[in-house]
């Protein structure tokens, strides 16, 4: 019995750091167009992407980077699941109050099949979608 408290204590701080690192809670972001139409939602442990192409549904997640500064945020996500219809194995999610030329200000969204395409980070093996909070 005190090695399973033990071990609950040591993993308390890092069960708290993955929430502290989870960019987004609360209201839902959607996205349209033709290949983003869908929606994001991103809860400590799992997350909800869905588009026209992809159902990622409660699809438990690791964070692979974290970066904020101020408004501005980086983070990558490695997707665990095995499901057919989650096409994506790491989410990237950027958010920033400053405008980008194309872009604009806000959320961004990007998928990627696998982590080989990520590290690549070339168009034809992603999914990159601008987000608009709801509510």
């Amino acid at each position: 019995m005190e090695i399973l408290l033990s071990l609950f204590l040591a993993a308390t701080p890092i069960l708290a750091q993955d929430k502290q690192r989870t960019p987004y809670t609360g209201e839902d972001m959607v996205s349209s167009g033709t290949h983003c139409a869908g929606d994001l939602l991103i809860h400590p442990g799992s997350l909800t992407w869905t588009t026209v192409y992809s159902q990622c549904r409660d699809v438990p997640y690791r964070v692979l980077e974290y970066k904020q500064n101020g408004s501005d945020l980086h983070a990558v996500y490695q997707l665990k699941t095995h499901d057919p219809e989650c096409r994506f194995r790491i989410l990237v999610v950027d958010h920033t109050d400053t405008y980008i030329e194309v872009r604009g200000k806000g959320w961004n969204v990007a998928g990627f099949e696998s982590f080989t395409a990520y590290r690549r980070n070339r168009p034809p093996e992603q999914l990159d979608c601008i987000m608009y909070e709801c509510g």
